[in-house]
């Protein structure tokens, strides 16, 4: 059926493909290394060959991580609850922020976040859908100058809050963009999906080819009386290093300019 997810795979696979994650981001780190002592000694031609190589590293740690991302919802480890999306939200960018400045890129990131949101989800996958809707903007705006809006709003009469994720980046055809949502495999669309459908909702695209992308997902607002999930000094961090943001960028990024 449509809405069934295609890409089961069993746990035990699944603890073989964490392995995959660990060995491939301990290849990119040797990577990294080598690259910086051959761009001391100006071997360019060897620069760009070696960058390939952490190109397909960072691909096949995309696909892996997404794969592992998509088990919650195959086994229904989902953990919804009262929690600050705004709070997040804030935390999200303050890693990739901190990421993209260590790394000499010039994107600006716009947030429009309006403060103390209450949704009710399972954070960690809210999480994890929105670094893949942040981490797409970052791959395809322009390397200098591109910038990337973060919209927050809540429409109380709805009950929901929306998050939007909008770039003036190279977007996609409105063809490919319809291949895309159809297609299953291990990419971020999946993971958008399978998380709106698990708060009822579902996503919304806009996109025109060299203009810009923008993707905008729905998650219901927390009952007014219900008591509210904080993150609060080591609580807080223990929760975000537990969907670590800063290594999930590392995993999807896969823009060379940007991670190494």
């Amino acid at each position: 059926m449509e809405n069934n997810i295609k890409m089961e795979l069993p746990a035990a696979y699944r603890e073989h493909v964490a392995v995959v994650c660990e060995k491939m981001a301990r290849s990119i780190s040797l990577i990294k290394e080598l690259n910086y002592r051959l761009e001391r000694q100006d071997m360019a031609d060897e620069v760009k060959m070696l960058r390939e190589q952490a190109r397909c590293c960072y691909y096949v740690l995309a696909a892996a991580q997404n794969t592992l991302e998509m088990g919650h919802y195959q086994d229904n480890d989902l953990k919804p609850e009262p929690f600050c999306i705004s709070d997040v939200i804030d935390d999200l960018l303050g890693e990739v922020r901190s990421k993209i400045r260590a790394n000499g890129c010039g994107i600006g990131i716009e947030p429009e976040i309006e403060p103390d949101v209450i949704c009710l989800a399972d954070p960690e996958r809210f999480a994890a859908c929105f670094m893949n809707l942040l981490v797409n903007s970052l791959q395809n705006v322009d390397f200098e100058e591109g910038s990337v809006r973060v919209i927050l709003k809540v429409y109380e009469n709805a009950g929901v809050a929306s998050v939007t994720v909008l770039d003036d980046g190279y977007a996609m055809s409105p063809a490919t963009l319809e291949e895309r949502r159809s297609d299953r495999g291990a990419h971020g669309f999946d993971v958008l999906r399978e998380f709106s459908r698990s708060v009822g909702t579902e996503p919304n695209f806009s996109t025109k080819e060299y203009e810009g992308f923008g993707v905008t997902v729905k998650v219901p607002l927390a009952p007014a009386d219900g008591d509210t999930l904080t993150f609060e000094s080591n609580e807080r961090g223990a929760c975000i290093e537990s969907f670590s943001p800063g290594a999930l960028l590392m995993y999807k990024l896969d823009w060379i300019r940007v991670v190494l």
